[in-house]
């Protein structure tokens, strides 16, 4: 198995969560601080059963975690690719739901082009 391709991710994503190594060994019950810290340091590999939950408590992707991808979550990769601002995205996750979303999303392209009128190319 390739366990220098990992680098950090397992740490990096546990700073930008906002968690300490014991945060999260005491909400995932890992009996030791060693075993994330071996994680971190890619000195061992997480079960599939811990990899999952690192990445839930973590809120990123299993395949960023695992370094299959660049972005940390769809959003990341939407944001990056599609060039939206998070507030676009959470109006467009949420345009189904609802028709009050329809009624931001137009509020938000108003704005958008009102911008637009303003700015000299």
């Amino acid at each position: 198995m390739k366990l220098k391709i990992r680098s950090n991710r397992y740490k990096y994503a546990r700073i930008n969560a906002g968690y300490s190594q014991v945060d999260v060994i005491n909400i995932l019950g890992f009996p030791t601080k060693a075993a994330l810290s071996n994680y971190e340091k890619d000195l061992s590999l997480p079960s599939n059963r811990i990899l999952y939950a690192l990445s839930s408590l973590y809120g990123v992707s299993l395949d960023y975690l695992v370094k299959e991808d660049n972005y940390m979550n769809h959003d990341d990769f939407v944001k990056e690719t599609m060039q939206l601002e998070q507030e676009t995205i959470n109006i467009l996750k949420n345009i189904k739901n609802s028709n009050q979303s329809l009624h931001d999303f137009e509020t938000y392209l108003l704005k958008l082009k009102e911008e637009c009128l303003h700015v000299n190319y």
